[in-house]
């Protein structure tokens, strides 16, 4: 997975230089593969709370081992991976220095006390009880037309 965290991690400096904001990225490792699903902020908390609902009952649905979340901060100017498995809680972060060129700071990494606990209880770690409804509303917010498609990758 840390392999995965620095490719992830670089893949957001990347996007930075090409001058475009880093969506927030997850990357889900599960049983059946690795998905990668694109979730677009909202400036409504309750439209963002749902949408992260939804990528932890999608996590559930596949039964994911762990994820990296990656995305770009703003207090303090930087992008960030975050890894999260049932054994390891890890990230990195890279400040972003925007004078031309753009260029980032070094790589810190970050332990478990910088994750929050929100994004910990995202990996499910129980039983979830998954009804065709619920199936339903997971295949349409995750297919390929869907609100936030997940990609099958690797």
């Amino acid at each position: 997975m840390r392999d995965v965290l620095l490719f992830e991690l670089q893949m957001s400096a990347q996007i930075v230089c090409d001058g475009h904001e880093v969506i927030p990225r997850f990357r889900i490792f599960a049983p059946s593969g690795q998905f990668v699903i694109l979730m677009q902020m909202s400036d409504d908390a309750s439209e963002r709370q749902r949408r992260i609902r939804l990528v932890g009952l999608f996590m559930a649905w596949k039964m994911a081992t762990g994820f990296v979340l990656s995305g770009e901060l703003r207090d303090p100017d930087a992008i960030t991976s975050y890894a999260v498995s049932r054994h390891e809680q890890v990230g990195l972060l890279r400040h972003i220095e925007r004078g031309p060129p753009i260029s980032f700071g070094e790589t810190t990494a970050l332990d478990e006390s910088h994750i929050e606990d929100g994004l910990i209880v995202l990996l499910p770690r129980g039983t979830t009880t998954m009804t065709a409804e619920l199936i339903a509303e997971l295949e349409r917010a995750f297919g390929k037309d869907g609100e936030m498609p997940a990609l099958r990758v690797g």
